[in-house]
C-alpha cells in the first residue's frame, strides 16, 4: 500500500466478546486497494465475524475499523462494497432478475443486470423467484447481488459453500475477471486449497487471533517447514502471537509489501486500479432511485403473496355482507345510515389488517429468512426501506377501501356525497400510522411461525372491543370501560365522524396516539356515541 493511501478496510486492536467467550482478540490489519485476500480457518476461528464488524453488521467490544477510512455503517462506505454473507437470505417471491435490478439501485454505478447474471451464471434462471433456486443455485444469486452494483471491494463469507464443482469453477473464473480489473475481494474460507488458488495473500485466523499473514508462497514455505498437511488448516507453533499494532506476523511478511499474484510476474493484481478517491468523495445513489425501486419491489412482493393481497381486499367486503348488508338500508334515530356506520367501521378494520398483518408477518419472515441482515450490509438507508413498506401498506389500504365502498355503493345502496369517501379514505389512511408501528412491534418480537398468531391475538380482539365490529354500548360493561383506552376506538371514531356519526371531537381522535391518557385515568369513559344507538323497535346493526 503507497503511502498516503486509504486501506480499503482497516482493523485495530479489535476485540469482539459474546457473553464469555473471546470471538477475536486484538485483531490488527489491513487491506489494501487491488488485493485478493483469503481470511483461512476452521470453523468458528472468528472469520465470519470479523467480516461482520468490517460491514458494520456487528460492534465490538474494543478496537476500531475502518472502511475506506469511515465508519463501517457509513452510507458512502457501503455504496463502494459488494456483499455476499453466509448466512442471508433474498424475498423468495421476486425473480433473480428483479432482485439484481433492485440491488443494483442501491448503488451510483451499477452493472447492467444481464452482465451481472453472465458473471454468476444464471442466465437460465433469470426469470425463476429466488425461492425456487437450489442451494448452489442461490449462493450465485448472492454472488450476482454482490458484484451487480460494480462495487470497488468485495466482501464474500464463505462463497463457494453449496456449489457445485460447475459453479464454483465459474465463481473462481468470475474473481480472477475481478481482480484483473482492480477491484479488491476479500473472502473467507476454510480450504486452503481454494485459498491458494485465488488469493494474493492470505489471513490465518484461529481462535480469535492471527497467526499469520503472508502471500501464499510464503504461507506453503511455512507449512512446508512446519510439516503440515496439505488441505489442513492448523495452528502452527512456528508462526508467533501478532504484536500489538501490527497486523502481519514478522517472519512471513512479504518482501517488497504488497502480496504479488501466484507465479511471482508482474505487478500486484492491483496495480492496474485507478487511486482510490478521498475518503467519502464517491457519490451515493439517489434516495428517490432507491425509495422507487424499493416500493415497487414491496409492491411485487406483496401481491404475489396471495394469503396477504387477497385477504386484504376481499375481507372487509366478506364482513360487510354478513353484519352490514341485512342492515344498510336502517337509520340510526338521529338519521345516520346504519349501512354508511357499517361500512367505514369494516373499511378501519380492513386497513388496520393491512398495517397490522402486512408489517407484522412481512417483517418477521424477512427476519426468519434473514432478508434483513443481508438489506442491513447494503447502501440502503433503513428509513428507506421502511418508508417503502409504508407506502405499499398505504397503497394496499386505499385499494380496500375504495373496493368495500363500491361494493356497499352497488350492492348495499349505501348512499353518501363522494366529498364525505373522500373524508373517509383520507381520515383512514392518515391515522394508520400507529397500526404500522403495532406491525413492526410484532415483526421484530415473534418469528415467522408465531407471527400470524400473535397478529389474530392482538388485532381481532382489538377490533371487537373498539366497537368495530359492534357498537360499544353492546359489549360487556368492562370492555365498554376500556374501549376509550385503545387505539383503534379512537381511529373508528374518525371514521364514524366522517359520515355524521361525531361522538368527539375531531382533534381528540387525531391526537390520540401523541398524548397520554394516564392524567386521565379517574375520568368515567364516555358512553356508546349517540349514532351507535340504533332507534327503537328497529333491529340493531350488528
Amino acid at each position: 500500500m503507497s503511502a498516503g493511501a486509504t486501506p480499503i478496510v482497516e482493523l485495530r486492536e479489535l476485540t469482539k466478546r459474546y457473553g464469555d467467550v473471546l470471538a477475536l482478540r486484538g485483531v490488527s490489519f489491513a487491506i489494501a486497494a487491488g488485493e485478493i485476500v483469503a481470511m483461512l480457518g476452521p470453523n468458528g476461528a472468528g472469520k465470519t465475524t470479523s467480516i461482520s464488524l468490517m460491514l458494520g453488521l456487528r460492534r465490538p467490544t474494543s478496537g476500531e475499523v475502518r472502511l475506506f477510512g469511515l465508519p463501517p455503517t457509513d452510507r458512502r462506505a457501503r455504496s463502494r462494497v459488494g456483499v455476499m454473507l453466509q448466512e442471508s437470505g433474498a424475498p423468495g417471491v421476486l425473480t433473480v432478475r428483479e432482485l439484481i435490478g433492485l440491488f443494483g439501485t442501491y448503488y451510483p454505478a451499477p452493472l447492467p443486470v444481464e452482465q451481472a447474471l453472465a458473471m454468476a451464471g444464471l442466465e437460465d434462471k433469470a426469470d425463476a423467484r429466488a425461492a425456487t433456486l437450489s442451494g448452489g443455485q442461490r449462493q450465485r444469486l448472492y454472488f450476482a447481488l454482490a458484484v451487480g452494483g460494480n462495487p470497488e471491494a468485495l466482501f464474500l463469507d464463505e462463497p463457494t459453500v453449496g456449489m457445485d464443482i460447475e459453479a464454483r469453477r465459474a465463481f473462481v473464473a468470475a474473481i480472477q475477471t475481478l481482480a484483473g480489473t482492480g477491484k479488491s475481494v476479500i473472502f473467507t474460507t476454510h480450504y486452503l486449497r481454494e485459498a491458494e488458488e485465488l488469493a494474493t495473500r492470505i489471513v490465518v485466523i484461529d481462535r480469535g487471533i492471527v497467526i499469520a499473514d503472508a502471500a501464499p508462497r510464503a504461507l506453503r514455505r511455512l507449512r512446508g517447514a512446519g510439516g503440515h498437511r496439505p488441505g489442513r488448516v492448523r495452528r502452527s507453533r512456528a508462526v508467533p502471537h501478532q504484536r500489538a499494532g501490527d497486523g502481519l506476523a514478522p517472519p512471513l511478511r512479504a518482501r517488497g509489501g504488497a502480496a504479488r499474484p501466484r507465479g511471482g510476474r508482474g505487478r500486484p493484481r492491483g496495480g492496474r486500479a485507478e487511486p482510490h478517491p478521498a475518503a467519502g468523495a464517491r457519490v451515493t445513489a439517489p434516495l428517490l432511485r432507491m425509495l422507487g425501486a424499493q416500493t415497487l419491489a414491496e409492491l411485487r412482493a406483496r401481491w404475489r403473496i396471495a394469503a396477504f393481497s387477497m385477504t386484504s381486499l376481499a375481507l372487509p367486503v366478506v364482513f360487510f355482507t354478513f353484519f352490514g348488508l341485512p342492515f344498510a338500508s336502517q337509520t340510526f334515530p338521529d338519521g345516520v345510515s346504519v349501512g354508511a356506520y357499517l361500512l367505514v367501521s369494516f373499511a378501519a378494520y380492513g386497513v388496520g389488517n393491512v398495517m397490522v398483518y402486512g408489517f407484522g408477518i412481512g417483517v418477521a419472515n424477512e427476519r426468519g429468512m434473514k432478508v434483513d441482515l443481508l438489506m442491513r450490509a447494503t447502501p440502503l438507508p433503513p428509513a428507506v426501506a421502511v418508508l417503502a413498506k409504508v407506502l405499499v401498506a398505504l397503497a394496499f389500504a386505499l385499494v380496500s377501501i375504495v373496493v368495500l365502498i363500491v361494493y356497499g355503493v352497488a350492492v348495499g345502496g349505501v348512499r353518501q356525497d363522494l366529498t364525505v369517501w373522500l373524508q373517509v379514505i383520507v381520515r383512514l389512511l392518515a391515522g394508520s400510522l400507529p397500526f404500522v408501528a403495532l406491525g413492526f412491534a410484532i415483526g421484530y418480537t415473534a418469528g415467522p411461525h408465531a407471527a400470524p398468531a400473535l397478529a389474530n391475538l392482538i388485532y381481532l380482539p382489538l377490533s371487537f372491543a373498539s366497537g368495530l365490529f359492534m357498537p360499544v354500548s353492546q359489549l360487556p360493561g368492562f370492555v365498554q370501560r376500556v374501549a376509550p383506552y385503545l387505539p383503534s376506538y379512537h381511529y373508528g371514531q374518525l371514521a364514524w365522524s366522517a359520515v355524521g356519526a361525531r361522538a368527539e371531537p375531531l382533534f381528540v381522535s387525531l391526537a390520540w396516539p401523541a398524548t397520554s391518557r394516564c392524567a386521565g385515568a379517574g375520568r368515567r369513559p364516555a358512553a356508546a356515541p349517540p349514532a351507535a344507538r340504533p332507534a327503537a323497535g328497529r333491529s340493531r346493526p350488528a
